[in-house]
C-alpha cells in the first residue's frame, strides 16, 4: 500500500507518517461526565441518532476543544 501512496508524490514533497504530525489523546472519559459526540463534515455535534453505539460508555475518548 505504501508504495501505492508514494509512486505519484510530487517533486520536493516530503513524506510522513500520520503518526509524525499528529499526537493522538489517549484520555478515557465516561459518557457519564462528558456528552457522546458526532464528527460530521459540518463539525462535532452531539451524538447522532444513526451513530453507532456502544454499551461500554465507561470507556470512551475524550476529545477537548482544539483537538
Amino acid at each position: 500500500m505504501t508504495d501505492i501512496m508514494t509512486l505519484a508524490s510530487p517533486p520536493g514533497w516530503k513524506l510522513y507518517r500520520l503518526g509524525q504530525l499528529f499526537s493522538e489523546r489517549k484520555e478515557k472519559g465516561s459518557d457519564k461526565d462528558f456528552p457522546p459526540l458526532s464528527v460530521t463534515m459540518g463539525g462535532i455535534v452531539p451524538q447522532l441518532e444513526t451513530a453507532a453505539k456502544t454499551d461500554d460508555g465507561d470507556n470512551r475518548k475524550v476529545v477537548r476543544v482544539g483537538d
